[in-house]
């Protein structure tokens, strides 16, 4: 059956599952926050925590094997508005590892560590980080992707 399972949400667009299936992970890039929602049997969503990284994040990644989070997004969200209108005016870009400080929400430890910073001159406008290993892949709404090296974080 067709329904909706949430409503009152701030532009709701990045949204992925947790490695075991339990939690619904929701980008809202205009209130700089993560909302974690736990799935019912009846597939429901009860709302658990909000995880605010200040940013305007976009699209979430979930790493299977730590269940970590990857994201990227506009970190001057409105500069973001004239890169779309006018692609050769940059937009900051950056990404986000959410690493989760225990296997059940809420999430008592939460780590958030900026994994890649740019002005806009590599790539603007980011959308999408997502990890393999140390290599990290990161897509624009509009242009290019970018790859980089993760050396540590």
């Amino acid at each position: 059956m067709d329904r909706i399972v949430m409503s009152k949400l701030v532009y709701p667009n990045g949204i992925n599952v947790s490695p075991d299936g339990r939690y619904i992970y929701v980008a809202s890039p205009p209130a700089g926050m993560v909302t974690v929602f736990e799935r019912k049997k009846d597939n429901s969503l009860a709302e658990i925590q909000e995880i605010h990284v200040y940013t305007g994040i976009d699209n979430i990644d979930v790493d299977r094997e730590t269940g970590d989070i990857w994201t990227a997004g506009h970190p001057v969200f409105h500069t973001w508005f004239e890169h779309r209108k006018n692609i050769t005016k940059p937009a900051g870009s950056q990404a986000l590892r959410i690493r989760l400080g225990s296997k059940s929400a809420p999430y008592d430890d939460v780590d958030i560590r900026q994994v890649f910073m740019n002005d806009g001159s590599l790539v603007s406008g980011s959308s999408i980080a997502c990890r393999y290993k140390n290599q990290l892949l990161i897509g624009t709404v509009l242009t290019k992707m970018a790859h980089c090296e993760i050396k540590a974080f």
